[in-house]
């Protein structure tokens, strides 16, 4: 049972607080530390997202008074996510941080798939490491100086300093704390940042991390992005102008900075025009404060716009539900005149253009809906012959293409698995051939035959560390060794592999001893051997 643990520090990243544990403990090996802290040697640390905090506490929790609510509000970097995720998104995500077995934050909350430039190493600030020497005898990581976009302190608005610690350790199973070697404080200490909107926007994040915001949906946010448009005027008719909130951002931010961020607004369908629409999954709080901060000026306030957001409704209302007294007496006469129109006329235009067919329409619509849709006219599918591409042509063209592909490809074994869209993909159609196989006879026919399946692949996988072993005059692997190499593991492996392995790989194996090894020529269509 631990004895010490680290007081931890305001807004220090919790990987923070386990280095120092480390550092203090003098515990050099890594794994040795995990064990001691998690109880278990098969975490793998993150710098920025470390989760199994449940794991943590059970170890350290009679001496760190905390519970895991508590540390991932005060030590993780999720509250700056926070604001701008639904509520079941937010939970999901704690939860997995604080209980999960496999830690993949980095995959769930988007770091790993965002375009936002994130720091490649630890950032500090030098006014706040010299505080931190003269009054604690130490520093620490602090959380909110390792984001995208930070780039001032918004304490001391002095520039932010690159460590030269990287997030992604050399060693995959340690903690890094702050050591004040690593820091610069003489050559770069307190320059001020000269740009107002980089200032603005670290105060703001700051703000993000030390205000309790609620969370709030997608929806919300589509509607505070609409009503922004509309009280700035950025609108054309009843669209949001587009352009002008681009030349706007642009404006502010300027192209280098957005492009080095991450934000480059160069393709037409980018993130901005769909900021402005309707969400349809959630943006990071650069992308919110980036356009805030453009659109509002410098005296923007992040918790202002919150409030806006959450006074909004946070689903869609419900379609009216009329009712009308006279239904049961009128509906009748509606029905009959409803059906003599769909008889009469072939397309609901056809029928809505009339004086009588509206009125009919729309009081179906209201008060008899059910039965309105049930008794709709049927679309009369009109079929569009195109002539632009000749398909038979196209067709035998692509089958020669394939057909060339599976010769070449018949004999290498170090190849991945031969499937339909690997064969699709070498001859470059994969926007023609599996949109359009009821046009390609002769592709479908050659796709239904010489695709790999996943047994045929696992076995070629294996062939061809047995034919590389063999020609190397080496021994062959044992099984495990064999597995290991071919990627094979218990649950994926499908039988015709594993009777290999267990039947035919030791028969090989006694060949290639008795007669002190052989040569496969491998690149023969057809071998004497097979």
């Amino acid at each position: 049972m631990l004895m010490q643990f680290p007081v931890p520090y305001r807004d220090e990243l919790l990987s923070s607080i386990l280095a120092r544990f480390i550092q203090r403990q003098g515990i050099n090996a890594d794994k040795q530390a995990l064990e001691l802290l998690f109880g278990s040697r098969n975490i793998v640390p993150s710098s920025l997202f470390q989760g199994h905090i449940q794991k943590l506490l059970a170890n350290v929790g009679h001496i760190w008074k905390a519970t895991p609510e508590q540390i991932i509000e005060k030590y993780t970097l999720l509250n700056v996510y926070k604001p701008f995720m639904g509520n079941s998104r937010y939970v999901a995500q704690k939860n997995e941080l604080i209980s999960s077995d496999k830690n993949h934050s980095l995959i769930s909350i988007g770091v790993n798939a965002s375009k936002l430039t994130w720091p490649l190493s630890f950032q500090y600030c030098p006014v706040c490491v010299k505080q931190d020497l003269t009054a604690l005898g130490e520093t620490y990581w602090r959380r909110y100086f390792q984001l995208p976009g930070m780039s001032c302190c918004p304490m001391h608005l002095c520039q932010l300093v690159d460590s030269d610690i990287t997030f992604h350790a050399s060693q995959r199973h340690a903690f890094v704390p702050a050591d004040n070697r690593h820091y610069e404080t003489s050559s770069k200490f307190g320059i001020v940042a000269s740009d107002s909107h980089q200032t603005i926007l670290s105060e703001q994040i700051y703000q993000l991390f030390n205000k309790g915001y609620s969370n709030h949906s997608t929806y919300q946010w589509s509607h505070y992005y609409q009503n922004l448009a509309r009280s700035l005027n950025l609108m054309t008719g009843k669209q949001v102008d587009h352009e002008q909130i681009s030349a706007l951002v642009r404006g502010a931010w300027g192209d280098c900075w957005l492009h080095r961020n991450g934000l480059s607004l160069e393709i037409d369908n980018n993130w901005l025009l769909a900021i402005f629409r309707k969400h349809r999954r959630p943006f990071t709080y650069l992308h919110h404060l980036v356009v805030m901060i453009a659109l509002l000026g410098d005296s923007i306030s992040i918790e202002a716009e919150c409030s806006k957001v959450s006074s909004l409704p946070n689903e869609p209302s419900r379609r009216n539900h009329y009712s009308n007294s006279e239904y049961d007496e009128r509906k009748g006469e509606y029905r009959s005149i409803w059906l003599k129109l769909v008889n009469q006329f072939k397309t609901l235009k056809e029928i809505r253009a009339t004086k009588e067919g509206a009125r009919v329409y729309s009081w179906l619509y209201r008060f008899d809906r059910k039965w309105q849709k049930m008794h709709m006219l049927t679309r009369l599918s009109q079929e569009r012959v195109d002539n632009r591409v000749d398909w038979v042509k196209r067709d035998r063209e692509l089958v020669r293409l394939l057909l060339n592909v599976e010769k070449i490809a018949y004999s290498e074994l170090t190849l991945p698995r031969k499937s339909r869209a690997w064969f699709v993909k070498q001859v470059a159609a994969t926007n023609v051939i599996p949109d359009n196989l009821n046009k390609l006879p002769l592709c479908e026919c050659f796709l239904s035959r010489y695709p790999e399946s996943v047994e045929e692949y696992q076995l070629r996988r294996l062939l061809a560390i047995v034919v590389n072993k063999l020609n190397n005059g080496q021994a062959i692997p044992k099984r495990y060794e064999l597995e290991r190499s071919a990627g094979l593991s218990k649950e994926r492996i499908r039988k015709p592999a594993a009777e290999v392995l267990r039947v035919d790989i030791p028969r090989i194996a006694r060949k290639a001893r008795l007669t002190r090894g052989y040569k496969i020529n491998s690149n023969s269509r057809y071998s004497a051997s097979s």
